[in-house]
């Protein structure tokens, strides 16, 4: 039998970090070597790198969706240990560099401002990658925004996409990993409320938080 190509169908590995309940994401296009990695755990490196090797890849971004630390440990460390170039918020300016190559195609890259006062998400095929955007919930109606405004703006944009989008956050919620954009259009919170609406929950959130460790 002939050998099967490992890239004939493309690549895409879900990555699971335990300590952090983060989840990253390696994609690469059928047929090709250029690979991206969606933010990484430093405690995923080794994995990262063994997969690159074994899947024969070349890592040519590392993309950090939001910035808790501005060191980048995690995407600094595999851009000096490949040749991959680190994009994130704090360096990439997504009216000027709005998609990332990978294989034949591009990556699209969202301005998806909120729960920090920057924010990427990724669009690739019918598969978004958004961060700490869309989950978990009715915790982003919560103190976890920074942005309230800016938040809502970022969310009823991406709930404007396909129904069919697969929605892959960085963090799982309640061990769920994975949604369709139907489900999040029907069920978030914020998906029927108005701006002023969306911006008194965010104020009743804080409040009640700010009871709460008193």
């Amino acid at each position: 039998m002939p050998s099967r190509d490992p890239h004939q169908f493309g690549v895409f590995r879900v990555l699971f970090d335990q300590a952090t309940r983060g989840l990253s994401y390696l994609i690469a296009e059928p047929g090709k070597q250029q690979a991206v990695i969606i933010d990484p755990a430093t405690g995923d490196i080794p994995l990262i790198l063994a997969l690159l090797n074994e899947l024969d890849l070349q890592l040519s971004n590392v993309v950090q969706t939001h910035v808790h630390d501005p060191e980048f440990p995690a995407g600094r460390a595999l851009t000096e240990l490949t040749s991959a170039t680190l994009v994130s918020p704090l360096t990439n300016d997504v009216q000027r560099n709005p998609t990332l190559p990978l294989g034949d195609t591009q990556v699209q890259l969202l301005d998806t401002p909120g729960h920090l006062d920057r924010g990427l998400s990724l669009l690739w095929r019918d598969r978004l990658f958004c961060g700490d955007l869309l989950t978990p919930f009715d915790c982003h109606l919560g103190p976890g925004v920074e942005l309230p405004s800016a938040h809502w703006e970022s969310l009823h944009r991406i709930l404007q996409l396909p129904a069919e989008t697969l929605v892959f956050p960085a963090h799982a919620h309640r061990d769920r990993r994975l949604w369709m954009l139907a489900e999040l259009q029907d069920q978030h919170p914020a998906a029927c409320l108005s701006r002023d609406e969306f911006l008194q929950s965010i104020s009743r959130a804080r409040q009640t938080s700010a009871t709460a460790q008193r």
